[in-house]
């Protein structure tokens, strides 16, 4: 069984690595698939830059002319992914009864089952790590004619639903980075890149 090698992969944004799309090197992948892994793989790094060093007490707050926080958005991130793997994966429906915290999660606490608590910054990244862990998991035992195929429901292809939920990621990395800016701004150290 081919597995995913995260030593083939950039593991920072200080990495030579994350700036090449290399779908080849990773044969654990077919070539399509391979350079999904890889913009999934520079999106998630960059969404991970976006709360380096985020104070806990900023994580869970709503700045004035925002609906969300930054906790939600990552609990939001990782969600989607979540309810990408019962569509693409198991190919059914998300459901609030079935997927109650991955609900909370996708409808930014508007339903599902909330946590006892809310989670720390750690424990969001831990859920970030682990959904994505899941997806390369699958990938690297599908192939590029899966990829193409048709989503649950047959609305969408597979390659459609997990660009959509790179895409989705940016946009909330960007709604985090303008949040960061009002409830704790971070200073660039010179040279690093944005």
């Amino acid at each position: 069984m081919k597995t995913f090698d995260p030593a083939l992969h950039a593991d920072s944004l200080r990495s030579e690595r994350a700036y090449q799309l290399q779908p080849s090197l990773d044969p654990a992948f077919t070539p399509h698939l391979g350079a999904l892994v890889e913009m999934l793989t520079y999106t998630r790094l960059t969404t991970l830059q976006a709360v380096d060093d985020l104070p806990e007490a900023a994580l869970w707050q709503t700045a004035p002319g925002f609906s969300n926080s930054i906790g939600t958005l990552l609990a939001h991130i990782a969600a989607v992914e979540r309810t990408y793997h019962v569509l693409s994966f198991e190919g059914r429906d998300v459901t609030p009864e079935q997927d109650g915290a991955v609900y909370w999660g996708l409808t930014m606490g508007q339903e599902g089952t909330p946590p006892s608590r809310l989670p720390t910054l750690d424990e969001l990244r831990a859920e970030l790590a682990a959904a994505r862990a899941e997806t390369l998991r699958v990938f690297a035992t599908r192939d590029d004619d899966w990829l193409n195929g048709p989503l649950t429901g047959g609305w969408a292809n597979q390659h459609w639903a997990w660009f959509h939920v790179m895409e989705d990621e940016v946009s909330h990395r960007g709604q985090m980075r303008l949040l960061r800016q009002v409830v704790a701004p971070k200073e660039n150290p010179p040279g690093e890149r944005t």
